[in-house]
């Protein structure tokens, strides 16, 4: 009975130490299992401490772009631009950390747009759609025939393509789209050229913009590329192809983009009517003549940026002076964005 009372014994002793062997394997098994994803998805730090939720600071400004597909044209004098400057420049939206909403009638580039996005869905609208669908692309034919009189100068492609100059007047039917749709919420919208970070697209470091340190929010922010002479008159700024401020990227808060939108579409309608037309550089420039003031009384004022006041900025170039300004390095970390302490 003594044997079989200690075999008994010995027998629940080896099953006790198997249960717990095999609890402690379990238990270690866990850990470095948890270990490994913890690692490869870090938990978020507001998670862990219970800190609000990191925003990315370039949420706070949309930023609108656009490409409509009219073939090869004439830029200039010498130039000549298609499809593949346009598809080449627009790899600098990899990098963009804003939300983007982009406009296209071409199926290509919507294709490159889905895959530059494919990793920022959740910023990312793209718009197929046909042009005509925005009230410029409707005026054509009769921007075409200001073209066509005979004695009006012809300045590629600006003077000579009818969906060129309804493509640059088209940004502010865009911008006001994009603000009604209200898709990301954002408090400013800005109007960015497929083609305005062109100088740099082989720098790869993830990027936000926001609206400069100094702008006024009544105002509408924009690049002064020269300096104005405001007492010529419209059929001398549009027929000369004169420039004052750059049409390739504007900041504002919702009510000022709309409100310039209307004013804008106002001041296309009021020039066609008297047989002038350029891109929507003449257009603003004439609309703050003196005389284009007192025709149209202009209900939103600009706030101006210039390289002639900051040289600090990583261009040389007048025409993207803005842009650089706004412009900010970040680091992208545990599902969070970092500013950096530089503009470049």
């Amino acid at each position: 009975m003594e044997v079989a009372s200690t075999n008994k014994q010995s027998f629940q002793l080896r099953k006790t130490l198997i249960y717990f062997i095999t609890m402690v394997s379990s238990v270690s098994l866990f850990l470095v299992y948890t270990v490994l994803i913890h690692q490869q998805n870090p938990i978020p730090e507001y998670l862990r401490t219970g800190k609000p939720k990191p925003r990315n600071p370039g949420m706070q400004l949309t930023i609108i772009s656009a490409y409509w597909d009219i073939g090869r044209f004439q830029k200039g004098s010498h130039l000549n631009f298609s499809s593949l400057n346009y598809e080449e420049w627009a790899s600098v939206f990899y990098s963009l950390m804003n939300p983007l909403i982009i406009y296209t009638d071409s199926i290509d580039f919507k294709n490159i747009m889905e895959n530059l996005r494919r990793n920022k869905t959740e910023i990312t609208k793209i718009i197929y759609m046909k042009r005509s669908d925005f009230w410029p692309f409707r005026l054509t034919t009769e921007i075409q025939s200001v073209f066509d009189q005979p004695d009006y100068p012809k300045y590629h492609p600006n003077t000579v393509l009818a969906e060129y100059s309804a493509i640059q007047h088209a940004k502010y039917a865009a911008v006001g789209d994009a603000i009604r749709s209200n898709i990301f919420e954002s408090e400013y919208y800005a109007w960015l050229d497929i083609g305005y970070f062109r100088d740099i697209v082989n720098d790869k470091r993830y990027f936000i913009l926001t609206p400069p340190e100094n702008h006024n929010k009544s105002l509408l922010a924009m690049n002064e590329v020269y300096h104005p002479n405001l007492n010529l008159t419209p059929d001398e700024i549009f027929k000369q192809n004169v420039v004052w401020v750059g049409g390739g990227m504007f900041i504002g808060t919702r009510s000022v983009q709309l409100a310039f939108e209307e004013l804008y579409k106002k001041a296309v309608l009021h020039f066609l009517g008297k047989k002038l037309m350029n891109s929507d550089q003449q257009v603003i420039y004439a609309m703050y003549s003196m005389e284009g003031t007192r025709s149209l009384k202009p209900n939103v004022e600009l706030q101006l940026y210039s390289m002639k006041d900051d040289k600090s900025v990583g261009t040389r170039n007048p025409w993207f002076y803005l842009g650089f300004l706004c412009r900010h390095a970040v680091e992208i970390e545990s599902q969070s964005v970092h500013l950096l302490n530089m503009t470049f």
